[in-house]
């Protein structure tokens, strides 16, 4: 017990190795944020959408749920049985927490609905195949992708306890190495450790496309995978991959694996075309554990006993930290506050992420454009309508804080959410026509709408409810948000708000997609 908590304080005190960015200042730290421990090696975190809490699940089959803020565990039990849990995850709206073990056997914990989330009972959720390997959660958080033994992927529904269908690998080549969705939940990927990406739409589950990434130093080179990542509100795909390739002039005498040529690598590739935007030439030796963060813009990389975040736009180290073992698994917070990583027979290391400096336009523009355009929902996610009920809609004009060339662009906002929510089959949404008449015979203006007058409209327009949007800018951030209305009764049903960093013309329009499906599914 003296040599754990002996190495648990090396790992807390011990000073912070950060390496500057040649030519763009240091943006990135990681300062030592404390560290707790698990029963057994850490298999699996997950951050609630807040930052505020973490989940960790461990080879002995506990699941600790640790308050970060208060420095607290808020919640350690064995949800399932004495099995090792392999996923966990914070379901939507933060109400709950999945859990999967190494037998499939899947748990959900509600984690809100109560005073004492440590007694609350776990409910049983649909089981996942037998032999199942990788497992991804959607970003709406309610479908689970999981690589079946015959690589074959198979989605589930969360909520409803039950499997949607199976997605055939036909054909590929290698094991699975990471399992995915994009950040709208309409594409969802997996790859090999050969290289082979396969794409599928999860609603028709018929493959969208084949890609085979490989790394392009070393003439006639196998390319081998070592590990992926991706982050929801990003637009990217990185892979920690390995060329091996022999060597020039070939081989004298039989050949040995310390005779072939190794390059190490990160390469980045666009989620929707899987063209390369870059790669970084690793000298640390293979990509144990990756996953994208801080920000769309940086990588977390597990190599041997460090932890380096790497500019993924200049391909420089941006930070580095030492571990006292090898990790077992690493995590970045969704807003970008933590990292943690599970080290040794059971501990966990947790770091605050600092940012000195926020890119600028001028860093984007002479930047690879596909690393730009970070979305993510900014508390609650789930639907504020819910599924079944029909209602009629009025969406009024959106309250624009920005008086630049982008006002033209948002005028456009509310059309695009009409078009969308106007084809779910339980909404009838009110005519643009129709509002904007009523607005220019009551003389009211698009800028300023009051909640009173929204319920006035929403009356004389025989609404449900109404929605009143807003749009806000803050260099190369939007926030772009949504308040309910219920119009019978004058209360204010909820809220839901969209951010999206170092954002141009077409993610403003994604950011518009994510909020309709925050606002109805």
């Amino acid at each position: 017990m003296a040599v754990r908590i002996h190495a648990l304080l090396l790992l807390l005190l011990g000073p912070v190795v950060v390496m500057p960015q040649a030519g763009v200042g240091q943006e990135v730290r990681l300062l030592p944020g404390g560290g707790f421990s698990a029963a057994g090696e850490v298999r699996s975190i997950g951050f609630s959408t807040d930052d505020r809490y973490v989940a960790v699940g461990d080879a002995a089959g506990y699941l600790t749920i640790r308050d970060l803020e208060r420095d607290e565990n808020v919640v350690v039990r064995r949800p399932l049985a004495e099995r090792a849990v392999r996923f966990t995850a914070f379901l939507a709206g933060d109400s709950a927490v999945v859990v999967v073990d190494e037998a499939g056997t899947t748990g959900i914990l509600p984690f809100r609905g109560g005073e004492d989330p440590q007694s609350n009972p776990v409910q049983e959720g649909p089981p996942v195949p037998s032999g199942a390997s990788f497992l991804a959660l959607d970003s709406g958080r309610r479908f689970l992708a999981v690589a079946r033994s015959d690589h074959d992927l198979e989605l589930l529904d969360l909520t409803r306890g039950a499997s949607l269908g199976r997605l055939e690998a036909r054909g590929r080549s290698g094991e699975i190495m990471h399992v995915g969705f994009d950040r709208h939940g309409r594409q969802l990927i997996s790859l090999t450790n050969r290289g082979d990406l396969t794409a599928w739409d999860p609603g028709t589950l018929e493959i969208l496309r084949r890609v085979e990434l490989q790394g392009e130093e070393l003439h006639g080179s196998r390319t081998v995978v070592h590990s992926a990542g991706a982050d929801r509100g990003a637009n990217v795909l990185v892979v920690g991959l390995e060329e091996v390739a022999l060597p020039r002039g070939g081989l004298r005498g039989p050949a040995r694996p310390s005779d072939l040529e190794r390059r190490h690598q990160l390469l980045v590739y666009d989620w929707f075309s899987g063209g390369r935007i870059r790669g970084i030439r690793l000298e640390e030796g293979p990509v144990e554990h990756l996953v994208v963060g801080p920000g769309n813009d940086h990588a977390s990389v597990a190599t041997n006993r460090s932890l380096t975040l790497h500019n993924l736009r200049t391909g420089e180290v941006a930070a580095r930290v030492q571990l006292p073992a090898r990790a077992s698994v690493v995590g970045v917070s969704p807003g970008d506050r933590w990292v943690a990583a599970g080290v040794g027979d059971g501990d966990v290391a947790v770091w605050e992420i600092e940012r000195s400096r926020e890119p600028t336009v001028e860093d984007l523009d002479r930047r690879q454009a596909g690393l730009s355009g970070r979305i993510r929902v900014l508390g609650p996610d789930a639907p504020l309508i819910p599924a079944g009920d029909t209602i009629v809609l009025a969406i009024l004009p959106f309250d624009q804080r920005d008086d630049g060339e982008s006002r033209s662009l948002f005028g456009v906002l509310p059309e695009l959410l009409t078009t969308q929510l106007a084809n779910l089959p339980n909404i009838r949404v009110v005519e643009r026509i129709r509002i904007q008449d009523l607005l220019d015979e009551l003389a009211l203006q698009e800028q300023g709408i009051t909640e009173a007058d929204g319920l006035r409209v929403g009356q004389m327009l025989n609404a449900d409810f109404v929605l009143l949007g807003s749009v806000g800018t803050s260099g190369l951030t939007y926030t772009v948000g949504a308040r309910l209305l219920r119009v019978d009764t004058g209360e204010a049903v909820g809220g839901r708000q969209i951010l999206c960093e170092e954002c141009r013309g077409p993610e403003i329009f994604e950011a518009i997609y994510l909020l309709g499906e925050t606002v109805a599914r």
